[in-house]
């Protein structure tokens, strides 16, 4: 299993990805049955149920790239930290030019 073997740093991203995938899978059969079903409550079902499926998709896309960007701006922010801490450490230090 893919989240098992996930490393705790990789595990929201390989979670995510997994979640969005069954919920697009789910979404492409609830449009399926309810364009094509042959059974008329379940189809009348998979209609109702569609769009909630699709809502949960898009958060969780939304999720995702969120994410992507709080890793982003997380990585950029801890950079540009010890940069500064790095300077002002050899400023205070003498170690400056």
């Amino acid at each position: 299993d893919n989240l098992n073997a996930a490393a705790p740093a990789d595990f929201d991203r390989v979670y995510l990805s997994q979640q969005e995938a069954a919920y697009s899978e789910a979404l492409a059969l609830m449009q399926g049955y309810a364009d094509r079903g042959d059974a008329a409550d379940l189809k009348a079902a998979a209609a109702k149920t569609a769009p909630k499926v699709k809502a949960h998709l898009d958060r969780l896309k939304a999720l995702r790239a969120g994410s992507a960007t709080m890793r982003a701006l997380s990585q950029r922010w801890r950079g540009s930290f010890w940069r500064s801490r790095h300077r002002r450490n050899q400023t205070h230090h003498g170690l400056d030019d």
